[in-house]
């Protein structure tokens, strides 16, 4: 994970999933796991949960993607966008495929798309333009020039909740005086190590 943070900056924990073939779940406790070991910040665009190696690296990922999908917006001369218009540019398009492929799941020839992967796109959209109209289920952006004021959270930990251990006498004197958070930062690392193998 860490090798993937330093090379690319941001990976969402979909493709963490699928490059270190673990379930969707696993991958997600991994990014916790990086969080309490302050090895990166969190960042949530739709419903997609993206690690990045630093604040700076997440500012970078966001300002990238919406600069994309503007892009995209205005070489398809779009008026009122969607997320499916977006989509099926960005499929067309190889810069913009390249990037968003490393966020969300697209394969070129796709002709229905995830609702996971509209989510993302309808954040991103709305960052850009503010809140769409709304047309049944459908959700339509007004084209304008790019809102330079946006919301997306970057968070750098989690809550933490306290866990009392029951130790044996002999174990809890050797303890004594010893850095606790960095016992445990140690007995984290160990666990970690043992999915690697």
């Amino acid at each position: 994970m860490l090798e993937m943070l330093m090379r690319d900056g941001c990976v969402s924990v979909g493709t963490l999933a699928r490059v270190l073939n673990v379930t969707h779940t696993k991958a997600y406790h991994m990014l916790r796991v990086m969080l309490l070991l302050r090895r990166g910040v969190r960042v949530k665009i739709g419903k997609t949960a993206v690690l990045c190696r630093d604040r700076e690296a997440a500012e970078e990922a966001i300002s990238r993607i919406r600069d994309a999908v503007h892009r995209l917006v205005v070489a398809n001369g779009m008026k009122y966008a969607t997320a499916l218009k977006i989509l099926r540019a960005a499929l067309e398009d190889g810069n913009a495929y390249a990037l968003l492929s490393r966020f969300i799941p697209l394969r070129r020839g796709m002709k229905k798309f995830p609702p996971l992967v509209l989510t993302f796109i309808n954040a991103v959209l709305e960052t850009l333009y503010g809140e769409p109209l709304r047309y049944g289920n459908r959700r339509i952006y007004v084209v304008s020039h790019p809102r330079a004021e946006y919301h997306i959270e970057i968070v750098d930990s989690i809550d933490r909740h306290a866990v009392a251990v029951n130790l044996p006498s002999d174990l809890a004197a050797t303890l004594s005086g010893a850095d606790v958070n960095e016992i445990v930062l140690q007995a984290l690392e160990q666990l970690l190590a043992r999915y690697r193998s």
